[in-house]
């Protein structure tokens, strides 16, 4: 897991960095928001997303074994959190179509509190629980999750 400004994620070598920190800059949010993007085939796709917070008590953690996830934040904080495999327990198996696992965890849980115009990379099998509040309340966040295809 890294937590990086957007501006700074061709540092760490992930694939397609330039393409996501392009396609950062030169979204357009408007009232119908595409479901998914294809901006490199299936190797890299975008997710964009506007949604209110949720507590993170009523979420589940979710894994996957083929795509990295970039989730950018565009507007607003969300608090993400992660927890390493040794404190997961499988809630609903793998999916392969959907290239997702969901998971409880109860212990060694971290927060990462995401401000806008940063990111959060989650790598393969890196269980994270996204969409959280930051405040005690529900907030609006804008957030692009950019599906990473990693060999």
């Amino acid at each position: 897991m890294i937590f990086i400004h957007r501006n700074d994620l061709q540092k760490i070598g992930i694939p397609y960095a330039a393409q996501i920190e392009a396609c950062i800059s030169g979204f357009k949010w408007t009232d119908v928001v595409p479901e998914e993007v294809e901006l490199k085939g299936r190797d890299l796709f975008v997710r964009p997303s506007s949604f209110m917070t949720r507590d993170a008590d009523s979420a589940r953690f979710e894994a996957h074994r083929v795509y990295a996830d970039v989730q950018y934040v565009a507007e607003g904080v969300e608090r993400m959190q992660f927890a390493p495999a040794s404190a997961l327990k499988t809630v609903t198996p793998y999916d392969a179509a959907k290239d997702i696992e969901f998971f409880t965890a109860e212990i060694f849980v971290s927060d990462i509190v995401v401000p806008a115009g940063y990111a959060v990379v989650f790598f393969k099998g890196e269980a994270h629980r996204p969409c959280c509040h930051y405040a005690k309340t529900p907030s609006k966040v804008k957030k692009l999750v950019f599906k990473v295809l990693i060999p």
